[in-house]
Order: C-alpha cells, then structure tokens, then sequence
C-alpha cells in the first residue's frame, strides 16, 4: 500500500484510477502503487477525420 503524510502529519492511502492512456497506468503500476485502470473512450459518433484522429491516440 502506498501511503502519503498529509499536512497535519496523518497518514493517507493513495488511490488512483487512470483514465484513458495505459503508459500511465504501467508506469505507477511498475512503482507498487495500487492503481485502477479505466478503459475510456470518447463517445462513438464522431466525424470521421475527428475519429481517426482520435484513433491515432488511442
């Protein structure tokens, strides 16, 4: 468990949830840090060209 002091000295539990991009989610999963990963998407109607620009990121 990861946990950080707060500003009056007590002890507080991290939790994270990464929304969208995995490279986050890996990275503070690599450290031991409990972290969730929510598998976002932007809603399905899209213009085409914004939607494959969309799928350049994603």
């Amino acid at each position: 468990m990861c946990e950080k002091t707060g500003d009056a000295g007590e002890k507080r539990t991290l939790r994270i949830v990464n929304i969208g991009l995995p490279g986050f989610y890996e990275a503070i999963a690599s450290q031991n840090v409990p972290v969730l990963q929510l598998d976002w998407r932007p809603p399905a109607r899209q213009p085409q060209e914004i939607q494959d620009l969309l799928d350049m990121f994603i």
